[in-house]
């Protein structure tokens, strides 16, 4: 549901409607998981309220959103980043956590068969194909508003990683950075921004936005990185220049 809402909210022409439909489309799911009630007729249900939601044609620059687990998914902690993005003319692009465990369980099934962890492989080979299996199921709900089902590849991650040093025998957020960072420029080739959400002393965001300047140099496409304290600064109008200025160069 926030991919879709995010699919749609950028392009509403009645605003609040997309965040009307995503507090009803809540309500309906989460009255058939209270009650053990059948899945599926509650998820179309849920996702007929977007039906609803009228929208105009265009496509604003897109924004994807990577970094601490905490952060990059929680508006209070981010500060309504999504909606900032938004305000600011562009269109985030969010990953699901479900989405995150397979983009980076292909390196982590290498690494652990190179130490030998062979129990580890086996459970997540088998939690990777139900993860598979009910991406697919549910998206089939969701595609007239996110298009066809595409599956998680990740074929040339190990390439990608080399170029900035990094082998399988690392592991840890910023190696899975730099895995969500190749996904997203994969299926999104028209990425106009990377945001990076980070709390304020994380190592690994730290060792990531050390990487900033060759991330952008590879993938070619800039990087803002974000750091919420907690002192209650707001933080999210550094992303405005960048998208005003791709809007300059798309007119």
């Amino acid at each position: 549901m926030r991919k879709v809402a995010c699919r749609l909210r950028p392009y509403e022409t009645e605003p609040g409607a997309t965040d009307r439909a995503v507090a009803e489309a809540v309500t309906l799911l989460a009255a058939a998981f209270a009650d053990g009630a059948r899945k599926r007729p509650a998820l179309e249900q849920a996702m007929r309220c977007f039906d609803r939601v009228p929208v105009s044609p265009g496509r604003r620059p897109k924004v994807a959103i990577f970094g601490d687990l905490y952060v990059r998914d929680n508006d209070v902690f981010n500060q309504g980043l999504v909606k900032a993005i938004e305000e600011a003319g562009g269109e985030a692009v969010v990953t699901p956590a479900a989405d995150f465990a397979r983009i980076i369980v292909g390196e982590q099934r290498r690494r652990w068969r190179l130490e030998g962890q062979y129990d580890q492989l086996l459970v997540w080979g088998n939690l990777v194909k139900l993860l598979d299996r009910l991406a697919r199921h549910y998206h089939r709900h969701a595609a007239r508003f996110l298009g066809p089902y595409r599956p998680v590849r990740m074929d040339g991650a190990g390439d990608f990683l080399s170029r900035f040093g990094v082998r399988t025998e690392h592991f840890g957020e910023s190696v899975d950075n730099l895995l969500k960072i190749y996904f997203v420029t994969t299926e999104h080739p028209d990425l106009r921004l990377f945001v990076q959400a980070s709390p304020a002393f994380c190592c690994p965001s730290l060792v990531t936005e050390a990487m900033a300047r060759d991330i952008q140099r590879v993938t070619g496409v800039p990087i803002v990185s974000l750091t919420y304290d907690g002192t209650g600064r707001y933080r999210n109008d550094a992303i405005v220049p960048y998208l005003k200025f791709s809007r300059t160069l798309d007119s």
